[in-house]
């Protein structure tokens, strides 16, 4: 059966990955994303200029995070309206499936062919499935081009036999959803007295190309001025840190406060100390507005050891009873 004629479009944007799976439109050339979201759908009105309920057209959607206007749906005869999703849906609904597969620590997860829903995102009668096992230290951006080559075979299989799969189009079961929100920076703050080891980790591996893990840091004792009164102490230091996670984490001491830096002489390592009893190695960091440096280096130069992370000076000062 030869390929029905597609209709395809485009969007004037550039993208902060390669052409793939998931992310969605981030970075425009005009660099006015706001506004390109809510001129998108006026953009993409042209649809209505051409006839496409004879069923010979096929709409086809991905990596498009804008909610296409049911007006155009409607131009579709029913299952002629595709989205290819980088998840076994219903599970991670939303725009960031790839992302919360790595965050919630996945040994396996798929691409869907669904149909794009009226006024709803990840909801439509799902056309064909397939399993995609994860590779072990895979990051976002290693995962994504997997995907992206295992939707993009199964959206030509699903094609080409599409009268087969529309004819097999099941419902999802709405019981089994989980969902896969936008990813924001505050995903990235490390809780402390929640986050253990690996969980910081496959954080990481899911989000840390886009916003990097990060924490804050007491200012050092130069940073306060005599003047001050002591009620008014100088502000944190924002932190980022990247976590070396080629090595499993390490036990520590029992009772050793999560967030705490150590160097171990031994191993030649920065150590974090998180919830649970383990440790991490630094890889590197960057303070505030700074670079990117090896911990080692920020080690030597801060003299971090019994640092602890996340611990603000405004709440250490309530701690103590002063106001």
């Amino acid at each position: 059966m030869p390929l029905p004629k597609a209709s395809w479009t485009t969007s004037p944007c550039s993208r902060v990955h390669p052409p793939g799976l998931g992310g969605g439109l981030r970075s425009l050339r005009n660099g006015n994303w706001r506004q390109e979201r809510r001129n998108s759908a006026s953009r993409h009105m042209s649809f209505l200029r051409v006839d496409f309920a004879n069923g010979s057209h096929i709409l086809v959607a991905s990596s498009f995070s804008l909610l296409i206007p049911s007006r155009i749906i409607e131009q579709f005869p029913p299952l002629q309206a595709l989205n290819v999703h980088p998840s076994l849906l219903p599970q991670f609904r939303g725009a960031a499936p790839i992302q919360y597969s790595l965050m919630n620590g996945s040994v396996q997860t798929g691409v869907t062919v669904q149909e794009l829903g009226k006024g709803k995102f990840d909801q439509g009668r799902i056309l064909g499935q397939q399993t995609v096992d994860v590779p072990p230290l895979s990051t976002f951006t290693s995962l994504e081009p997997i995907l992206a080559r295992h939707g993009g075979d199964l959206l030509v299989d699903v094609l080409r036999n599409l009268p087969g799969r529309q004819a097999e189009a099941k419902p999802q079961d709405d019981s089994l959803a989980s969902l896969a929100p936008m990813i924001v920076k505050e995903n990235a703050r490390i809780q402390w007295d929640e986050d253990i080891a690996q969980g910081l980790i496959q954080l990481q591996n899911g989000i840390g190309h886009q916003f990097p893990l990060w924490s804050t840091l007491p200012p050092p004792p130069s940073a306060g001025s005599s003047r001050d009164p002591p009620s008014t102490p100088p502000p944190d230091i924002k932190i980022q840190l990247h976590i070396d996670a080629r090595i499993p984490p390490i036990w520590s001491f029992p009772g050793e406060r999560p967030g705490t830096v150590s160097y171990d002489r031994e191993t030649k390592q920065v150590h974090v100390s998180t919830f649970g009893g383990e440790k991490l190695v630094l890889e590197k960091v960057k303070v505030a507005n700074g670079k990117w440096i090896p911990a080692k280096e920020w080690d030597r130069v801060r003299k971090s050891g019994g640092l602890v992370l996340g611990v603000s000076t405004h709440h250490e000062l309530a701690d103590s009873g002063e106001d």
